[in-house]
This record gives C-alpha cells, structure tokens and sequence, in this order.
C-alpha cells in the first residue's frame, strides 16, 4: 500500500490513516484502491455528520468514480488530488486533508505563482503582484497555459470545499493562503518553471500574453514584503495572534459599541473553557455601563477557532 497519509480534521479532532510501503514515484492501482478503502472507511467511521450535505448514493459514485479514475498508476501529486476530490465531495470546509510529512515537504516546494488573487463570479483578478513585471494590481487574468480563468476556478472547487455548498467562502479561500490559488493550480494542474498567462491590463484594457516563472516560497514573501510591507495580505498564525482577540470601542456621543473579534480562542485551543466568555462578559460590562443600546459586531476576516466559542 502507498505510503500516502490522510488525516481527516473534523472540528478539532484528529483521525489518522497511515499506510506505509515502498518510497516510489508511482503508485499502482491496487495500492491506491487499498488506501481508498481505508480512508473511506475511517470517513464513515469517525465523521460526526457524514452525510449533512450528500446523500450516500452520491457519495458512493463519487467513490467509484475515484476507483475508476485511479485504475492506472499514477503519481503521488495525482492521488494526492484523487483523495482531495474524496474529501471535498462531503462539502465539510472542516474536513481537511494533510499529506505524510515526507510528501507535504516536497509538495510544498514547488514553485507558486507570483501574486495574490481575488477572485469573484468566477473571474480571477491579480493583486499583490510580485512576478517583477510590469503588471498593475486589479488586471483580470483571463487563461493560465491555455486554462481559461472559470474552468480552473470549477476545477478548484472539485478539489476543495467550504460548509455546504457556499461559493464565496471558497473564492475567498482561493484568495487568501488557505487552498490559495498561487499553490493550488501548480497542484491542480501541473508544477511547471513557468507559465504562460494571458491577462487584461487594468490601466489600458490591453490583453497582455506573457511568460511568468514560479517562485519559491521565502522569495513570494521576501518580495511582498520588500513591494508592500509587511502588512501581509494573508496574515500567519504568529501575526493572527499578535492581534487582540477582541477589540471593544464605544462611542457615548453616539450612543453604540463596536465590537471586533479577530478569532474564536484567545491564545491556544488549549486554553481553559471559560477565557473566552469572560472577555465576551467584560465586553459587554463596558457596554451595559456605558448605557450603550446599538452594537455593531464585526466577524470580518475571523478566521475561527473553538467552535463553543462562536457559538456562545
């Protein structure tokens, strides 16, 4: 059997599935079909909610169809990409999948494109561009290696999801570092030293075709960095935690509270259970005492956390 490992994420439990065989560069059917057994296996097992989203017969020609697509050998970035569509196919956005370390590591040293992206409606706009080139930040990027821009954009959302069948969490996913677009596509479609992108400048309305090679990662983030500051367009664990949890701003002339929380723990998930309703029961002791009756609360760019945190 392969010696591919798929940890299944749900909520903020852990099941692993580890199978280990020879290292090589290709696996054979039966090797594959094994572990999709066993991860299907330890889905049906471990998932609190399989089917909240498909129905088992979905699910079930979902799996086939994944059999059949790996009845040839392939390489491990291409049964990588089989058991992404496995567990992408739940439409669980907290149901994830890691590689063994040995794979991730060369997985995550292919080169990324050299830019940020938003995308919206299926359309893909580059933002924080640091390919060197003279390219202005808003130009629609219209083909990647003859890949039009929606097709690799339905092709993502085959590989990834969010809860349920929303849309924009996934365009917002592919433009932040969470299934980014710039490690994504070499993923979806390909790793290559360059590609040939064609794009419609947002100053002249132009169509550019031109010739961009990847680049590493410390060299996408030493370029930010040096063209944008350090004010990062997806921040890490360290500058999400550098943040205050919650930001409480009152305003007696006007009468209403601004309440921000950047994230649903304060430090750890280890954290006791009460910390973050009693900085939600500080909050609103500053609010009732200020005779405060309107609230604005603002989730934007919350990236989570414990899940009794946001619900409470």
């Amino acid at each position: 059997m392969s010696w591919y490992l798929l940890q299944i994420i749900i909520c903020f439990s852990l099941l692993s599935a580890a199978v280990f065989g020879q290292d090589s560069a290709v696996y054979q059917p039966e090797q594959m079909h094994a572990d999709l057994r066993k991860f299907r296996s330890a889905l049906e097992y471990a998932h609190p909610d399989l089917y909240a989203n498909v129905t088992p017969e979905e699910f079930s020609r979902l799996f086939q169809s994944l059999i059949q697509q790996s009845s040839a050998p392939l390489k491990p970035v291409q049964f990588h990409n089989l058991v992404l569509q496995l567990v992408a196919g739940l439409h669980d956005g907290h149901t994830t999948v890691q590689p063994t370390k040995a794979f991730r590591t060369d997985l995550y040293q292919q080169k990324l494109l050299p830019f940020h992206v938003m995308v919206q409606n299926e359309r893909t706009f580059l933002i924080r561009n640091m390919s060197g080139k003279e390219i202005a930040d808003g130009s629609e990027i219209l083909s990647i290696d003859n890949n039009l821009s929606n097709k690799i954009i339905s092709e993502f959302k085959l590989h990834f999801a969010g809860d349920g069948f929303c849309e924009s969490c996934l365009d917002y996913r592919f433009g932040s570092s969470y299934h980014s677009f710039y490690r994504s596509y070499a993923w979806i479609f390909g790793s290559r030293p360059s590609n040939n992108f064609a794009i419609r400048d947002r100053n002249t309305g132009k169509i550019l075709e031109i010739d961009l090679a990847g680049i590493s990662g410390s060299e996408f983030r030493e370029r930010e960095k040096k063209k944008y500051g350090n004010n990062l367009h997806t921040s890490s664990l360290e500058e999400t935690l550098a943040k205050p949890v919650i930001i409480t701003n009152i305003d007696r002339k006007n009468r209403f509270a601004y309440l921000k929380i950047n994230r649903f723990f304060k430090d750890s998930f280890d954290e006791p259970a009460n910390t973050f309703p009693d900085l939600y029961k500080e909050a609103f002791r500053q609010i009732k005492n200020s005779g405060i009756k309107t609230l604005i609360i603002d989730l934007r760019d919350n990236g989570g956390g414990i899940g009794g945190n946001a619900a409470h």
